[in-house]
This record gives structure tokens, sequence and C-alpha cells, in this order.
């Protein structure tokens, strides 16, 4: 099954060099995945690192001048994703590539329109640097849970799948460009048949994420935005 796979970028040259090389290792094995490779206004070196890889003419790479947020680079880049089934992937690789395949077969049941990775299923398969960050994702699952009525069992997770005729059509709807807009994702999806997996996770150092200070912006948004089924 082919998929488009969207990795959001802003300022990784840390992280590049072994993202693109275990991205040129999976392609050697994997021969239906594109990468979408989005530069979102890095200020670093990112670009010109991923141009003089020796993976360049094997994945797409989209640019622009300003940062505009993560969820404004993944919209870009599935609104240039080829694919039936269109996922997003964080660059630190914290679900392990090798849960792709696996992840894409659940499409094989034409039933299910999303597949989306939990930290929640088996704690046995997730690992945290940081017990404050692990009780405060535990807690905010809970009030998620308890406000959205939602199916999804991990909202915050950088590792979810769509069917392009599921996401595609939101992208004029969606509006939340940075931090939380994985929220208003799941609130337009509230009537699709969403398949929760248990995935490896392992927590990276180099997180951008202020526990505190986003975890009450997302609060905000959880409150925010409409769990009514649309």
């Amino acid at each position: 099954m082919r998929a488009s796979i969207i990795i959001p970028l802003y300022n990784e040259k840390n992280r590049l060099p072994k993202l693109l090389e275990s991205l040129e290792a999976f392609l050697n094995q994997e021969k239906n995945i594109e990468f979408v490779l989005v530069n979102d206004g890095s200020n670093d070196q990112t670009g010109q690192i991923i141009k003089e890889s020796s993976i360049f003419s094997r994945i797409k790479l989209y640019q622009y001048d300003n940062n505009k947020g993560k969820g404004y680079a993944i919209r870009h880049g599935i609104y240039h994703a080829s694919a039936d089934i269109i996922g997003y992937y964080d660059a630190d690789m914290s679900v392990p590539l090798s849960e792709i395949p696996k992840t894409l077969d659940f499409f094989n049941d034409p039933n299910i329109h999303c597949v989306f990775g939990s930290r929640f299923i088996k704690s046995e398969m997730t690992s945290y640097q940081s017990s404050k960050r692990k009780y405060l994702s535990l807690l905010f699952s809970k009030i998620f849970q308890l406000k959205s009525q939602s199916q999804v069992s991990d909202s915050q997770i950088g590792y979810k799948f769509f069917r392009s005729t599921s996401i595609k059509p939101l992208l004029d709807k969606l509006r939340i460009n940075r931090f939380g807009f994985d929220l208003e994702i799941i609130s337009y999806l509230q009537n699709k048949n969403i398949k929760n997996i248990s995935v490896h996770w392992e927590e990276k150092s180099g997180s951008k994420i202020n526990i505190f200070k986003d975890g009450i912006h997302l609060l905000m948004i959880l409150f925010k935005v409409n769990w009514k089924k649309k």
C-alpha cells in the first residue's frame, strides 16, 4: 500500500544526519513510501543539509522563508502528498520507522479511515526521560477523553495516518498552525472510524515543547474546539 509521510522540520540540523540516514535505509526496503519533508522556515542549515544529502533525489522537499508552525507545515505537506494513505511523523524518530509497515497494514480493512499511534495502550512500549512529562501527558489524556468524548487514545503523539479521502477535504477548514493543531484535526474526524494502535515510543532529548506553557495552551484549545460531530 502506497503512503505519503509528512515530516515537519524546524531547525533540525543536529537531528538530520541520523534521520536522513535512517530514511535512506528504510526506502531501500520499502518501495511504496513517499517521504515529504517540509522545512518550516528554519534559520539554520536544515534545507542545505537535505539538498546535499544522498537521499535528496528520493524524497520531496518543500520550503518557505518564515516559520509558520508545525500544523501549517503538516497541512502544506498533506497538500503536496500524492498517495492514498497520508501520515505525519516526527523528525526525532521517537516512534521507530519499523512501525510504519505494520501501521499501514491496518488500512487493508476498508472500514478503517485513520490509524493513530498511542503511548497509552501498552505502557511497556513507552519510554519517558522525564517522569514530569509522563504524568502530565497522562493527565492531559484523561482530560481530553472527558471533554471530547473522542475515540482517540493519544491526541498528541506525532504519529497519525489517514486515508487521503478523510484528511484532504479538511485542508480548507483547519486554522490552527502551531501547537494543538492535532486537536482541531481530531475534532473534524469524530464521525470517522479511527483505529488506535500501540507503538514503541521513546522520548528524545532536544524537544521544543515547554510542558507547562504549551500544556496550558493545549488546554485552552481543547476547551475552545467544537467537539460536536461535524
